[in-house]
């Protein structure tokens, strides 16, 4: 004997079956709108001091005042930010650890590096774009060049006698000086230091003939005409320097700004993630925020999530043909 089942029976077995996704949809809803409930950790992969780290701590109490929870700036330093980020990769992908860094344990390590314990883009999510920072191409008045095209020009009838400073190996500075060798095809040589100062201190000294400086430290010396600057490194000419042309006026497509920028670890939820990126672009174009950002030459910027993360792959791919082309290996 065969039972039949009510008309109505196979939709009310549906909609038992569709409740459980129903309850966790709903649920992820609700926790995803509640956030954040706890307190959030940014993880900066450098000392105190850096740009990350200046730029989590003049955000922080802005958050931290929205959110009513509080907003923990945690130095984790080592092996060139592979340390700290580390740590986010291995958090949970809930939006409370948190990474503020700058594009070297990001998009340039994993072209530097043979072995690393993360993987870019499989590990970490870009959230939100906030701040570059360009650096200016200057030169010590003994070399016989006043801008870019001179320069360009004159390492061209002197192939490998222009000596260029860094701060070391992999670093933004070592890098902006490849970039310019593969686009104008010089062969600036590159001479690495122990941290920015003591390159600094030499090309003031006259020993190195150019590097890749920091407004900060460099502006003293511009004024009384012991260095000269011939062109910033961004795209575009820089708010606090806008009579120093951008070395992309001459080199169509140069740009090698430091920047820095907030991931997550990769599985957060898209919803947190713009919640996110909603709140940091609120903070970013604050008044305050921006004119304390350009006192220290930083460019304090705001991108979508889904631009953003354009942008790290775009920005990964070009310092990898860099790498590859000159040959660069760290030990």
């Amino acid at each position: 004997m065969t039972m039949k089942l009510p008309q109505a029976a196979p939709l009310l077995c549906s909609a038992l079956i569709a409740l459980p996704l129903g309850l966790s949809q709903a649920w992820a809803q609700k926790s995803n709108a509640a956030y954040p409930e706890k307190n959030i950790r940014l993880v900066i992969p450098y000392p105190p001091s850096g740009g990350a780290d200046v730029i989590a701590r003049l955000i922080a109490p802005h958050l931290s005042a929205k959110w009513s929870k509080s907003v923990i700036v945690e130095n984790r330093a080592g092996a060139a930010g592979m340390i700290g980020t580390d740590v986010v990769t291995k958090a949970p992908s809930d939006g409370y650890t948190l990474l503020v860094t700058t594009q070297g344990p990001v998009t340039i390590n994993p072209s530097l590096f043979q072995k690393m314990p993360y993987d870019s883009m499989r590990d970490l999510l870009p959230v939100a774009l906030l701040a570059s920072y360009s650096t200016l191409l200057t030169v010590h008045p003994s070399l016989p060049v006043n801008n870019i095209k001179s320069l360009i020009a004159f390492a061209k009838k002197n192939p490998k006698t222009i000596n260029y400073a860094s701060g070391g190996n992999g670093t933004t500075q070592h890098l902006s000086g490849e970039l310019l060798n593969l686009m104008a095809g010089i062969q600036l040589i590159h001479v690495p230091y122990k941290g920015g100062n003591a390159a600094f201190s030499d090309l003031l000294a006259g020993h190195i003939s150019v590097g890749f400086s920091s407004p900060g430290l460099a502006l003293p010396y511009f004024k009384s005409n012991r260095l000269r600057f011939l062109a910033v490194t961004s795209e575009h000419r820089s708010p606090s320097f806008p009579d120093i042309p951008a070395i992309a006026e001459t080199l169509p497509g140069f740009d090698a700004v430091a920047w820095v920028g907030l991931f997550a670890p990769r599985q957060l939820s898209p919803e947190i993630a713009a919640s996110l990126n909603r709140e940091l672009t609120r903070v970013m174009r604050l008044t305050e925020i921006k004119t304390t950002l350009s006192t220290q030459n930083y460019e304090a910027l705001s991108m979508s999530t889904e631009d953003f993360q354009t942008y790290v792959k775009s920005d990964m791919d070009k310092w990898a043909k860099v790498i590859s082309k000159a040959g660069i290996k760290v030990e």
